[in-house]
């Protein structure tokens, strides 16, 4: 992701229910970022994305190693 140091930031947090069974969660748009690149691809510009869909989705316990807690890498 390319951002600008001087306009990085987020607008206000506002509630959305887009989640099953009308969720509510908080959302806040990013200000300051553009493009955003995955895998040397352009994914959003001018804060619209692309219909590039590169790269893949990590999903916990799959793509990642579960670390106790307490227990530093390396030791």
């Amino acid at each position: 992701m390319l951002f600008d140091p001087d306009t990085a930031g987020a607008l206000e947090p506002v509630l959305v229910a887009d989640l099953p069974g009308d969720g509510k969660r908080l959302w806040s748009e990013a200000t300051g970022a553009c493009p955003v690149m995955v895998s040397g691809v352009t994914t959003v510009v001018d804060g619209e994305a692309t219909d590039a869909l590169p790269g893949t989705v990590l999903c916990s316990g799959r793509d990642t190693e579960t670390v106790p807690v307490g227990v530093r890498a390396g030791r």
